[in-house]
């Protein structure tokens, strides 16, 4: 567990951090728990946009090839919409 007083416009807060790895600094956990969204919103994508959740051959390769290229379109898909906004 980590105890971090955070000041922010005159106010202080005080987080409470829960880990099993306590080799993490208190930024570390933070940044850990916002990429944790991320990753599911990442999976939400891969799930309705790129047919993971319709999938129904179980054999072991072509399981990780499905998963593999659903997240790489995921990933595309967030990459173009990315440089899109940029240009």
């Amino acid at each position: 567990m980590v105890i971090k007083s955070v000041y922010h416009k005159g106010r202080t807060q005080i987080v409470i951090l829960f880990s099993t790895n306590l080799s993490l600094s208190a930024s570390d956990i933070i940044h850990y728990y916002a990429l944790r969204f991320e990753i599911e919103f990442d999976f939400r994508d891969a799930k309705q946009h790129f047919g993971l959740n319709d999938f129904k051959d179980y054999k072991p390769t072509s399981l990780k090839n499905f998963v593999s290229m659903s997240f790489f379109m995921t990933f595309l898909k967030s990459f173009l919409k990315t440089k899109e906004k940029n240009a």
